[in-house]
């Protein structure tokens, strides 16, 4: 998972663009600014480019550099496992509709529960008849129980997705805390030209898109 921004100064012949690897931290932007030549003009986000599951044009440009920058640092932290998981999750209907909320899956990755091997309401059903809580009922009473139907009664109840990685479900204990997890002061790229650049962009190109250039 990779997600790079490019930045550019100027305009038509004078135009100065330069790609920024996510996360980076003020030095780094300050650098990336110094070798556009930015004093006169300012600084613009032109793109992004990113491989990262479940995601979509419109996540990006609806939220702060500031914020995607963090982002790119939390998914680092995912491992394998959890990176599956999200892989799933932005291919079904559960899938993120802000920047925020794949914020705080990273920091929760327990909201969602993924069953691997389970693809149709038939798998679900074997798996949750084999359960212990199915145990206690004999072989020739379990024989009325047919796994599909029984399958499509759990999909349905616990709303439930079948995704190409498993069976997705939001945990039933999730309290669904949006709980806002504050920016590190390493990682947050305000500040440079005195004021939010990043929240409220004056100037969006209508290149502004994924390009896919840097992200391979």
């Amino acid at each position: 998972m990779c997600i790079s921004v490019q930045l550019e100064s100027g305009h038509g012949k004078d135009l100065r663009q330069i790609w920024l690897a996510l996360p980076a931290t003020k030095k780094q932007f300050e650098t990336a600014a110094e070798k556009l030549n930015s004093d006169c003009c300012g600084v613009a986000i032109s793109r992004y480019s990113y491989k990262v599951p479940g995601s979509y044009k419109a996540l990006y440009n609806e939220s702060s550099l500031a914020k995607i920058n963090h982002l790119a640092s939390r998914l680092k932290k995912l491992d394998n496992q959890q990176i599956i998981k999200m892989c799933a999750i932005g291919e079904s209907n559960l899938h993120f509709k802000s920047i925020d909320e794949m914020l705080e899956f990273t920091y929760d990755t327990e909201m969602f529960i993924l069953v691997p091997d389970i693809f149709n309401e038939e798998d679900l059903g074997r798996h949750e008849l084999n359960k212990p809580a199915y145990n206690q009922f004999a072989d020739s009473i379990k024989e009325y129980f047919e796994p599909h139907t029984f399958g499509r009664k759990i999909a349905e109840t616990g709303k439930g997705e079948f995704t190409s990685f498993g069976y997705l479900v939001q945990s039933p204990v999730y309290s669904g805390d949006k709980t806002k997890h504050r920016i590190p002061p390493s990682l947050d790229l305000k500040g440079r030209f005195g004021e939010d650049l990043y929240a409220e962009l004056d100037y969006i190109p209508e290149t502004f898109g994924n390009s896919g250039v840097i992200c391979t």
